[in-house]
C-alpha cells in the first residue's frame, strides 16, 4: 500500500540558504532525527561513528517537537561533545532537513524515508533498544533497513563509505495509496 515517507519536499528558502551557508564551510551535512526515549543511546553511537568519519562534516540535530520538552536537555548532554559541528534543528523543520542533508540518520524515523525519495543516503542506528522496540513487533529489522533503503549501523563505523540504495531497492520506493490500503483492508473482512 505504499509508505507515508515516499514524497517529496519542498524545502523553504530560509532552510535552503542555512544550507548553502553551511555547505560553504563544510563537505558533507548530516541530519539526525530522533525523538523517542532511545535518542541519548542513538546520538551516543551517531558521536562515536561520526568520530570515525573523515572529511570535514557539520551535524543538524532534529528532536521531536513535543519530546523535546521533556527529553532535551538530556539529548543536549550527550551532543555537546560535537562542539561547533552541531545545531539544533528547529521544531517542525526536520523534514526539511532530511530532504536537503547529504546523509539523514536516525534509529527509525519516517524522515529516513524520504530521505532517499529525495536523492539522499539514509543510515538507520541499530542500537539495543531500537531491536527490542522492533521485536516487540515481530520485526527483525527497521522498515527502511529490510527495504534495503537506509543501511543499518550497530557500532561505530565510517558513516562516509555508505551511499545511495541499489536501483532495485529504488524501485519500490512507492508514495502510501489510502485507495490500495482501504482496498487491502475489505479483502481481509
Amino acid at each position: 500500500v505504499g509508505n507515508p515517507g515516499v514524497k517529496d519536499v519542498i524545502v523553504s528558502d530560509e532552510i535552503k540558504n542555512e544550507f548553502g551557508g553551511i555547505k560553504e564551510k563544510y563537505d558533507s551535512v548530516y541530519f539526525f532525527a530522533g525523538g523517542g526515549k532511545e535518542t541519548a543511546e542513538q546520538l551516543r553511537l551517531l558521536y562515536a561513528c561520526l568520530s570515525k568519519t573523515p572529511g570535514n562534516w557539520y551535524l543538524i540535530v532534529g528532536f521531536h517537537p513535543k519530546l523535546v520538552e521533556q527529553h532535551g536537555n538530556e539529548w543536549r548532554s550527550v551532543i555537546k561533545p560535537f562542539g561547533g559541528r552541531v545545531q539544533e534543528a528547529l521544531p517542525g523543520t526536520g523534514e526539511y532537513w532530511g530532504a536537503i542533508a547529504d546523509v539523514t540518520v536516525s534509529g527509525a524515523s519516517t524522515i529516513l524515508t524520504t530521505a532517499v525519495k529525495m536523492g539522499k543516503v539514509a543510515i538507520s542506528l541499530g542500537t539495543q533498544a531500537i531491536k527490542e522496540n522492533f521485536a516487540k513487533r515481530n520485526m527483525s529489522m527497521v522498515p527502511q533497513v529490510a527495504m534495503g533503503w537506509a543501511h543499518n549501523v550497530e557500532k561505530p563505523t565510517d558513516l562516509s563509505k555508505f551511499g545511495r540504495p541499489t536501483p532495485e531497492a529504488l524501485s519500490k520506493l512507492k508514495p502510501h495509496d489510502p485507495k490500495k490500503a482501504f482496498a487491502a483492508i475489505q479483502e481481509i473482512l
